[in-house]
């Protein structure tokens, strides 16, 4: 009978060791689950963010050159301060620091020996070997097409600023003063 009672105490003792650790494993799963969804929630909560930012990419003389992840309607002088500041060989004064910036746009920041044309510094998508981008342009560099004023180019600004970028070069045609037959004057010498 001593060897009965023995051995039932030696399986009792067994199986309260054996369910304890199970208890442990259930309280580690479920603090598991509890990190990968407080995980699941933070990625959550990046995309969302993403959906509300630009990226730009700058270069040049700034301390570190780079893609950069901007609320919309930032400017250069804002791009700059968060790529580390301009060099001391860097050119300020020809950019323009104050212009907004858009996504997928390319800022380089010349050097003082490798100043350019006035016109098309800062934004290395203003224009497209002979083409010029009009998603990009100024109202100057608008301005050289044959048939646009001031008073278009300006209209031409203002209907980006209000709708985004032009997604064809027919969409031009949707701006107030141009019309089918400015267009044409244009359309070889645009891109978009």
């Amino acid at each position: 009978m001593k060897r009965i009672v023995s051995l039932f105490m030696a399986i009792l003792v067994l199986f309260l060791t054996g369910c304890g650790e199970d208890g442990i494993l259930l309280s580690q799963d479920t603090e598991s689950v509890q990190v990968h969804n407080e995980a699941a929630s933070e990625i959550n909560e990046e995309a969302a963010l993403s959906d509300e930012l630009m990226y730009v990419y700058i270069c040049g003389e700034v301390v570190e050159p780079g893609v950069y992840p901007l609320p919309p309607g930032s400017r250069i002088y804002e791009l700059v301060e968060a790529a580390g500041g301009l060099t001391e060989s860097a050119a300020p004064e020809s950019v323009n620091l104050a212009q907004e910036l858009t996504d997928g746009q390319m800022i380089n920041i010349p050097a003082e020996g490798e100043i350019q044309d006035a016109s098309t510094v800062g934004t290395e998508s203003g224009t497209d070997g002979d083409k010029i981008n009009i998603n990009t342009a100024s109202k100057e560099l608008l301005m050289s097409l044959n048939g646009i004023g001031e008073t278009k180019a300006e209209s031409i600004l203002s209907y980006r600023e209000q709708n985004g970028p032009f997604d064809s070069l027919e969409d031009l045609m949707q701006v107030d003063g141009i019309g089918q037959g400015t267009f044409s004057k244009i359309k070889d010498k645009i891109t978009i």
